[in-house]
């Protein structure tokens, strides 16, 4: 019945709130998505394609680091996740 918030590192936390099921982003959308991401903005340099989705393009530095282990499973589940809500 009450908010929390905790720390998962030095800049970033979760919050837990009760009864709050989703949420709004404001000013985001699929071209900026990736600037909120930034192991994703960092590797979205080396994409063979400037607009790459990071989602079903070929020759993508996202996937690839996803592949290899050098960007977390769950951080890219969640970069796909928000993509697909946007419009």
């Amino acid at each position: 019945t009450y908010a929390a918030m905790y720390p998962v590192m030095p800049s970033s936390f979760v919050i837990d709130t009760p009864g709050i099921r989703e949420f709004g982003l404001w000013e985001v959308n699929r071209k900026n998505l990736r600037d909120y991401y930034p192991r994703i903005n960092e590797l979205s340099q080396y994409c063979r394609h400037r607009d790459c989705s990071h989602i079903h393009e070929p020759s993508c530095a996202v996937k690839e680091a996803l592949a290899d282990g050098s960007l977390h499973e769950t951080i890219y589940q969640g970069y796909c996740s928000i993509y697909s809500s946007l419009t």
